[in-house]
């Protein structure tokens, strides 16, 4: 009874020191590999103890005994070996051999020196007998120990592979090789220790059937630990039968040369990484950045001192967490390998940390089990600033082309339709002529139509002026005192909604440009009113009306027409009206220009102003800006060429 319940606790005592193994193997990438090969160190030094002390456990059942070293120490710790060479390959398995055969060495060597030191005049302790004898027993033990343990080094991992090579189940594989070996170590082993003696048979029997329950029971148990492990399992071609015969004998100069080969291939990834232009980030799911090459640390303002691990991307740019979510997991094509990057899922319009424009794209990817993201990132800051300008331009030269469309229209109509008022005024004057008009009603209806006529030759001058087809009479103007003056027709309407006019312009200055006077000044005005209009809700102390003049020769910060003559160092005046009003809204910004198009209630404004106005700039070879001024209000900008830059033809007109 008590031989069974010890040999149970043998068998618990072997799957428990290779759980704790296998489980250490599972955290090697969290806690590191160093518990995991302490681990088999420590219990190769046990069993190499537990063999020179010869424990067993006998049952009474031939075959059925327990050799504690080479059943319950050292299966699991071959075991482990396999499964290194299963998960981690060739290489790996060739340094743990290296490793192994070094112990068995220093614990020959330090064993030797032991019982010397044990058999020394003045050598004293508690048991150095015990000690010396255990020692001794173990260097007694130790050729055949390391000759059948370096040949169970060997030959699990080519039984191994041999098998799975062949198209055999793991759980085979894995049971094939222990057995096959540690027959053939328990051959090796007794043939070694007992050759020559009659029971050396008997001792090989010994404990052969317990040692294939514990094969059994580690196999299954190492078959399904590396069943649930994300690894690829190297299959049929993966791997020679004898890699790890090639590798360890005849592979230190090709070891060398892949390593080699592999800090090289590092080194220019490495510089690639670095020197790229674009940003690259490696983070996790949640956005934490681990490497970022320069590129990124430029674009996103990434600081030296914010250490790499502690900061996301959700702090450098607006990328959101749930963008983030919204980037598919690697694994989700099954067709796609554990490295495989997948396809991006793009993030266009991304402010930085900086201030500058980035286009962003997520690609997933798992890195030895781990789901992780690059990014790759491009700056678009001035590519976006040229798209938009671009539509600023196209927009513009579509409101020119539409304004002038209806410019042309609105002329021919208006200049045919003139003509007829001029005969209607023609006749009126004929009937006036050749027949006196003595009933006063009819005199009352006659001079009605008298100022009807007006009244539209008026407004089909206007519709001239917008289209640029009216008659104009040039004369060289200055423009401050031209300014002012246009001031004391603007004043004396304002009694109704008093502004006050700041007027600010060099001193000492003169502007002097060519143009119609009247035309020029119609255009003033209407600008200075619709500024007036604008701030008729505002307190009387904040009707601030600004009104400036200017020379210029950098129109970086204007807007012309496409079709303007802009010849390099010509000069241009420019008077910027401001008002202190709610500014102009998009929608109206549109059409501002456009004839018949107002804002103000029906019977308080015609349309006509300001297109008129705009009309008039185009004449005089400048133009007409509207926009909304930083610390409020509506800007008005009228751009004209200075006298000396007007062509010679105009002085003939």
């Amino acid at each position: 009874m008590f031989s069974i319940a010890a040999s149970s606790l043998a068998v618990l005592e072997m799957v428990f020191i290779f759980v704790v193994l296998l489980l250490l193997h599972g955290l090697r990438k969290f806690i590191g590999s160093a518990g995991f090969y302490s681990a088999l160190g420590l219990l190769f030094v046990f069993s190499q103890l537990a063999g020179a002390a010869d424990l067993k456990i006998a049952t009474g059942v031939p075959g059925f005994n327990f050799n504690i070293s080479s059943g319950v120490l050292m299966l699991p710790c071959l075991t482990a070996i396999m499964v290194i060479y299963i998960t981690d390959g060739t290489l790996e398995a060739q340094r743990l051999i290296m490793a192994f055969i070094a112990a068995l060495g220093i614990y020959s060597y330090l064993a030797s020196v032991t019982v010397t030191q044990i058999a020394w005049d003045g050598a004293e302790g508690g048991i150095p007998d015990m000690l010396s004898s255990l020692f001794r027993e173990g260097i007694h033990t130790m050729s055949a120990n390391v000759v059948s343990f370096a040949l169970d080094l060997f030959l699990l991992p080519i039984i191994y592979q041999r098998l799975r090579n062949w198209g055999c189940r793991l759980f085979f594989c894995v049971t094939g090789a222990l057995f096959i070996g540690q027959a053939l170590d328990s051959l090796l082993y007794s043939s070694i220790c007992y050759w020559g003696r009659s029971g050396w048979i008997t001792e090989f029997g010994f404990s052969y059937l317990s040692r294939a329950l514990s094969i059994l029971i580690l196999a299954w148990i190492a078959s399904f630990y590396l069943s649930r492990l994300k690894t690829e399992e190297p299959g049929t071609g993966g791997r020679g039968t004898l890699d790890i015969l090639v590798s360890f004998f005849g592979g230190p100069g090709r070891a060398r040369a892949l390593e080699h080969d592999l800090r090289e291939s590092e080194e220019r990834y490495r510089l690639l990484f670095r020197g790229a232009a674009d940003m690259i980030v490696s983070m996790d799911r949640e956005g934490t950045i681990f490497d970022a090459n320069a590129a990124a640390v430029r674009l996103t303002g990434l600081k030296p001192e914010e250490e790499r691990g502690s900061i996301t991307i959700q702090k450098l740019s607006d990328v959101s967490e749930a963008f983030l979510r919204s980037v598919p997991e690697a694994g989700n094509d099954p067709d796609a390998g554990s490295a495989e990057i997948r396809p991006a899922r793009i993030c266009s319009a991304v402010m930085t940390r900086t201030g500058r424009e980035a286009e962003l794209s997520f690609s997933p990817v798992d890195i030895a089990g781990n789901p992780m993201l690059i990014v790759f990132g491009r700056d678009v800051t001035e590519r976006k600033k040229l798209d938009r300008e671009r539509e600023e331009w196209q927009e513009k030269i579509a409101h020119r082309q539409r304004v002038e469309s209806i410019g042309r229209l609105a002329g021919g109509i208006a200049h045919d339709f003139n003509n007829f008022l001029h005969a209607m005024q023609g006749h009126l004057d004929i009937i006036r002529y050749m027949h006196p008009v003595d009933d006063p009603d009819v005199e009352r209806h006659l001079a009605r139509i008298d100022s009807i006529t007006d009244k539209a030759s008026h407004l089909t001058k206007q519709l001239l002026g917008f289209a640029r087809r009216g008659n104009y009479n040039e004369s060289e103007i200055e423009l401050t005192s031209f300014l002012r003056s246009a001031f004391d027709l603007f004043l004396p309407g304002t009694t109704t909604c008093p502004v006050s006019l700041d007027f600010r312009h060099p001193r000492g200055e003169l502007f002097f440009v060519r143009g119609d006077a009247i035309q020029l000044q119609q255009a003033v005005l209407n600008i200075l009113f619709n500024a007036r209009d604008a701030m008729k809700d505002l307190p009387e102390n904040e009707r601030i009306l600004t009104v400036s003049i200017s020379r210029t020769v950098d129109l970086s910060r204007l807007h012309p027409p496409a079709d303007a003559a802009l010849a390099a160092g010509k000069s241009w005046a420019v008077i910027r009206i401001r008002d202190a009003g709610p500014g102009i809204g998009p929608a109206v910004m549109s059409r501002i220009f456009e004839p018949y198009f107002t804002t103000k209630p029906v019977g308080e404004g015609t349309g006509m102003g300001l297109p008129m106005a705009y009309g008039i700039l185009l004449s005089h070879k400048g133009w007409l800006e509207a926009g909304n001024d930083p610390e409020g209000g509506a800007v008005f900008t009228l751009v004209i060429p200075e006298r000396n830059v007007v062509d010679p033809d105009s002085e003939k007109k």
